[in-house]
């Protein structure tokens, strides 16, 4: 297995941290469609990271709704998964993002017209069909790469990761 480090690959590159509460964080490295409250002025490389706080059951249904919960149970059940927590798990660059009540007007009919619809340069394995919920923003990852996890300590909203940190982060 090659494992290069982040800033060998990618010198000089600004990278920002951001948290998701499990499920979620995880589901990032098999092309989920970030939903996020927020629209993002921040493109570029993102350290997902894992917060130490992880969804019940019950919350990660009344989120993802009947069908996406389902999904993830079977994926957890399949791929006998231990979503971690408190941990960095990955990198991947933010390249857009948009307002979910503009599906609205021409609204996908299926994951594959959606997937037409949304530029995305890495192979899209699992789960990025998102149902349009008003008021939510969708924000677009490509390149997600799994790293050496290590422990993280973070913050609500977006952190910049120094120079140490990045020298930490190895590339799966």
């Amino acid at each position: 297995m090659s494992r290069i480090k982040f800033i060998d690959k990618y010198p000089g590159q600004v990278l920002r941290a951001l948290s998701w509460k499990e499920p979620f964080a995880s589901l990032m490295l098999r092309g989920k469609v970030e939903t996020r409250v927020w629209d993002s002025k921040y493109f570029g490389w993102v350290l997902i990271c894992a917060s130490k706080a992880h969804y019940s059951p019950s919350q990660i249904k009344a989120i993802s709704g009947k069908e996406q919960y389902e999904r993830i149970e079977k994926f957890q059940q399949e791929k006998n998964w231990l979503f971690p927590c408190g941990k960095a798990i990955a990198v991947g660059k933010l390249h857009h993002s948009e307002l979910m009540d503009n599906l609205m007007i021409n609204p996908p009919k299926s994951p594959e017209d959606h997937k037409k619809n949304v530029e995305v340069n890495n192979a899209i394995a699992w789960a990025t069909y998102v149902e349009p919920r008003s008021g939510l923003y969708m924000h677009h990852y490509m390149d997600v790469q799994p790293i050496a996890p290590f422990d993280w300590q973070g913050k609500l909203g977006w952190s910049t990761v120094s120079e140490e940190v990045k020298s930490k982060i190895i590339l799966l």
